[in-house]
C-alpha cells in the first residue's frame, strides 16, 4: 500500500479489518535514499469510541 502525506501533517488514515477487542500492531515503512526505514511496531486494542470515550462494554 502507498499513501503520500499530501498535507505533509505527519497524519494518516487507514482502515483496519478487525473485530472489537481484537489487538493490531502497525508500523510505517518509508523508502528513502538509504534504502528501507521501518518504525518501531505500535499496538492498539480496537474499542468504539466517541468524544466521550469507550461506547459500550470495554474489552477485558
Amino acid at each position: 500500500m502507498v499513501i503520500e502525506d499530501t498535507d505533509q501533517n505527519g497524519r494518516f488514515t487507514v482502515e483496519i479489518a478487525a473485530e472489537p477487542c481484537d489487538l493490531v500492531l502497525i508500523s510505517q515503512e518509508v523508502i528513502t535514499d538509504d534504502g528501507l526505514e521501518t518504525s518501531p511496531h505500535n499496538s492498539f486494542l480496537i474499542e468504539e469510541r466517541d468524544s466521550t470515550g469507550v461506547i459500550g462494554e470495554g474489552c477485558p
